[in-house]
């Protein structure tokens, strides 16, 4: 008797919450993050059987990316809302040290180019940021919706609640480095077609033009997105520092690389360092994490 009172007091506060909820830009944006997390996954599938051409599966990723854009609009738009929305677009480039907004941008970059004109579709780079749009939504389904749920007992949700809360606490920061290591491998991914396009000519052909300049933005859109990244996160920070060790080991620690190759190796490395190097934020860039 008890649980049937508990049930319908419970089902009586569902609606008049939900109602509550559709009026705050918060549900919105985790509607978006479950729409972001759902098309990832049917673009992912589409595309594995049907192929990264498919009108299914780059559909399925458009409207995965745009979601994704839309939760940073509602982030950046709640972070600076007491500015008119003007004050955005004319402070660009000082707000973008907000790590968000570094997101926003390389999402529209990835948007943009999301079209079978430049080429096939590739699901890696939704991945990032699904990952933090399964930490965000979980959270706010625990402490906003999960309370209100109707058919369902106290010690039930609680059981859930605990669920929720162990696996974020378990598992949150062992995924924000696999999103990190994704984000760089991205960057490696794209660079690496450059140098094949270059090698092979064919980034002289105008009939690869679309996808050229597809892989050329893109390039440079990680390359730029993770030395922000480097600077701001410890994740990346964590990441970097441990492929570079590596690579040092390898290069001055294997006795099968020649002393040749060592050279040239380590005159690539400082040449790399050194055009890293000057990629900064913008002076007076607001600095978050």
């Amino acid at each position: 008797m008890p649980d049937d009172v508990n049930n319908a007091s419970t089902t009586t506060r569902f609606l008049p919450q939900l109602r509550r909820l559709a009026g705050t830009a918060q549900f919105y944006w985790f509607l978006s993050h479950v729409f972001a997390i759902f098309f990832m996954i049917l673009a992912t599938v589409t595309s594995i059987f049907k192929g990264n051409t498919n009108a299914s599966a780059v559909r399925s990723f458009q409207l995965s990316i745009t979601s994704i854009i839309i939760t940073y609009l509602i982030v950046i738009r709640q972070t600076y809302k007491s500015k008119p929305i003007t004050f955005i677009f004319s402070q660009l480039f000082t707000l973008i040290g907000d790590d968000n907004v570094q997101y926003l941008l390389l999402a529209a970059v990835i948007r943009f180019f999301a079209s079978t004109i430049y080429g096939g579709i590739n699901t890696t780079v939704l991945q990032p940021f699904t990952i933090f749009a399964l930490f965000h939504s979980l959270s706010y389904f625990q402490t906003v919706i999960l309370p209100f749920i109707p058919f369902s007992s106290p010690a039930s949700r609680q059981l859930w609640s605990n669920r929720i809360q162990n696996f974020v606490k378990k598992y949150n920061e062992t995924f924000l480095m696999i999103a990190a290591n994704m984000e760089l491998m991205m960057c490696f991914t794209y660079a690496f077609q450059l140098v094949v396009s270059v090698l092979t000519t064919r980034i002289l052909r105008p009939s690869f033009f679309a996808q050229n300049l597809k892989t050329i933005c893109l390039c440079a859109s990680y390359i730029v997105f993770c030395k922000f990244r480097f600077v701001q996160s410890k994740y990346m920070q964590t990441l970097v520092t441990s492929y570079d060790t590596r690579f040092n080991q390898f290069i001055y620690g294997s006795p099968l690389v020649p002393a040749g190759v060592k050279n040239v190796l380590a005159e690539l490395r400082g040449l790399l360092v050194m055009v890293l190097s000057r990629i900064e934020l913008p002076r007076g860039a607001k600095k978050t994490n």
